[in-house]
């Protein structure tokens, strides 16, 4: 889960947000849908298709709104 960790700590840092937990969860679910969606293991996602989930951070701010 290196990658779903990176991505988790480049969005935290991304977004500056007070709700980390959020952010969290938010980041390890887009990893676990790109990997699901390519039948692919966590330590397997490349470090563009990281770079990728960082950069759909909308989909955070979305979930931190609900």
């Amino acid at each position: 889960m290196r990658f779903a960790d990176d991505v988790c700590r480049s969005l935290l840092v991304a977004l500056e947000g007070d709700n980390c937990e959020v952010v969290e969860r938010v980041a390890e679910k887009m990893v676990q849908r790109a990997a699901v969606r390519r039948k692919i293991k966590f330590e397997k996602l490349t470090e563009q298709e990281a770079k990728r989930l960082i950069d759909q951070k909308r989909y955070c701010t979305t979930y931190t709104l609900q």
